[in-house]
């Protein structure tokens, strides 16, 4: 038995590419249980799915953030949170927690979806698509 392929005609026939998908990694198993790690105008420092991330919480919700600030690599874990910007214990510098600006420096920011079955972060990766 013979299998013959067919080559594409056109750059348009070829299939492959890469994609960006966001993989949501679980990082408290239920919102109360991040209410409770997490004081309010606060920040914790928290490892899942292979990722660092500081979870900071203020009465507008809960935020992500890379883990480390821009400025000198100072860790957020413990930062206060006020008037919607983290501030770096180490030299006061302060970060919008929505989008990262400030001090004309940005830190990463990723998405927050609370659910039923706890708290989660999502992490955009390019994977390749046949």
């Amino acid at each position: 038995m013979f299998i013959t392929c067919q080559r594409p005609t056109t750059h348009t026939d070829l299939t492959m590419h890469f994609e960006k998908r966001v993989q949501w990694i679980r990082v408290y198993l239920t919102e109360e249980a991040a209410q409770r790690k997490i004081p309010l105008n606060s920040s914790q420092t928290v490892t899942a799915g292979g990722w660092s991330f500081c979870m900071a919480r203020t009465e507008e919700g809960i935020f992500a953030l890379g883990p480390r600030c821009p400025h000198q690599g100072f860790k957020w874990g413990g930062a206060s949170c006020q008037d919607g910007f983290i501030v770096c214990p180490l030299h006061r510098f302060g970060f919008n927690l929505k989008n990262g600006k400030g001090q004309g420096m940005h830190v990463e920011t990723f998405p927050v979806e609370v659910r039923k079955d706890g708290v989660f972060v999502g992490v955009e990766r390019r994977v390749f698509v046949w």
